[in-house]
């Protein structure tokens, strides 16, 4: 570590993959390899630099632009995007390197607060670390890192929220874009008025594509806005006629309620611990790799998402574990007790038929209430004739059916579930004119 902190303050490369627009080359000069400008990628950040410095874009704003006028990555090593997205951009501008540096101690590992021997590698505060003159030549002026970096300064704190501040996106995440399958978030038509006074006209909620802007590496031409009062609507009309629907009703309070096999309750707890074990291995392979990684290298960064994104799955599997063991330990006392939990779960759910949609709860409470009992919400690339925008509700809710297990409720009587298993054909007429009915009320 002396080592590379005293060639690091000599101006020399620490080793590690070169940063994109620059390649490795031995110099005898400096018995070692040396950084030189690689023309075939310095156009590209140079051009980064200059949309950012230059123009009011941020680095979402950047990699858009770059993409829509067809600009490539020149793909090594173990990168494989040539789209551009914007962490690549957060990367290019936020290093030194472009500015002819050398950076040493930007990462270090740091115990994971809660273990005993697990540890991952924090990035520092800008104060923490040393900024050398580099031997290399620089791609990009200093004062233009300097202007880049002090935008992004500017630009990196949290946007507190001034308008609509009751309104929250209710089905934000839970809506999927019915062209490539990818979430959809909230945005907001927000238009001054006219006369000076700086107040504005109603806002106008929509639900979008969240990979429709080109912001990600992940392209999607689905850019239509969906009235978000509409979908709420609809789906508030679809929610309360499952839990009104008497076979459903039954068939939920069954499913947790009476009838457990309690030696089946066993074998999913022993299936369950079994994967949590083999999970929380994985994550400590995962970990040990992390710590592994040459916090130097200019490949970290990439080496380091890739890792942790793959960590992240890790940590959903299991957190995904613990419910369900939890879940079945609490099936498993109310059956050794031979008490179920019927009335419990039916008060639940009648809190939650008589709370959505009513007049005096809050958009952050139904939100709360959707993200509870549904899974996703998948809709139609276009407004059907009879007004419907969603095409299926997926529920977090189990429902078991003859041994069957069904939490999808598809409200589209050409591909529904079997119709004897829940009555969607007699009651989709129903759901259309409830949501119709709302919605003409609002």
């Amino acid at each position: 570590m002396e080592g590379r902190e005293e060639k690091a303050s000599q101006g020399l490369w620490n080793g590690g993959q070169a940063p994109y627009g620059y390649e490795l080359k031995e110099s005898k000069r400096y018995k070692c390899k040396e950084l030189l400008i690689n023309e075939d990628e310095a156009p590209l950040v140079r051009l980064i630099y200059d949309k950012f410095c230059n123009t009011n874009l941020g680095m979402a704003g950047v990699a858009k632009w770059l993409n829509d006028n067809s600009y490539r990555k020149i793909t090594r090593q173990n990168s494989t995007l040539e789209r551009i997205s914007a962490s690549f951009v957060k990367r290019v501008i936020d290093n030194p390197v472009y500015a002819g540096k050398i950076v040493y101690g930007r990462r270090r590992n740091e115990k994971i607060d809660g273990t005993r021997n697990e540890y991952h590698v924090v990035k520092q505060d800008k104060d923490s670390y040393e900024i050398y003159d580099g031997q290399h030549e620089a791609i990009v002026s200093e004062k233009d890192w300097y202007y880049a970096h002090e935008k992004r300064s500017k630009n990196a704190y949290k946007r507190e929220k001034v308008h609509s501040l009751e309104h929250f996106h209710i089905l934000s995440g839970l809506t999927k874009c019915p062209r490539c399958g990818g979430s959809m978030y909230g945005v907001v038509n927000r238009k001054e008025k006219k006369d000076g006074s700086g107040e504005f006209y109603t806002d106008m909620w929509y639900y979008l594509c969240k990979n429709s802007k080109n912001q990600t590496g992940t392209e999607c031409n689905f850019s239509k806005h969906i009235r978000q009062d509409i979908v709420d609507r609809e789906v508030e009309a679809i929610v309360k006629w499952v839990l009104k629907d008497s076979d459903f009703r039954a068939n939920v309070l069954k499913s947790v309620g009476s009838g457990v096999d309690l030696s089946g309750l066993l074998e999913t707890e022993d299936r369950l611990t079994n994967d949590l074990r083999k999970l929380e291995t994985k994550k400590k392979k995962l970990l040990s790799k992390i710590n592994a990684l040459d916090a130097d290298d200019e490949a970290y960064d990439d080496l380091y998402d890739d890792l942790q994104s793959v960590l992240k799955t890790q940590y959903a599997d299991i957190k995904a574990v613990n419910e369900n063991l939890v879940q079945n330990s609490i099936l498993i006392d109310n059956a050794k007790n031979k008490q179920a939990s019927i009335a419990s779960y039916s008060d639940i759910l009648d809190c939650i038929l008589d709370s959505i949609g009513a007049d005096d709860m809050s958009d952050e409470v139904e939100k709360e209430i959707m993200n509870s009992i549904i899974e996703r919400v998948d809709l139609f690339p276009e407004k059907q004739k009879d007004g419907r925008w969603v095409r299926r509700i997926q529920f977090k809710i189990p429902l078991n059916i003859e041994g069957k297990r069904y939490d999808t409720v598809d409200i589209n009587p050409k591909d529904s579930v079997d119709k004897n298993s829940l009555p969607l054909e007699t009651h989709v007429e129903t759901v259309v004119l409830m949501s119709r009915e709302e919605m003409q009320k609002a």
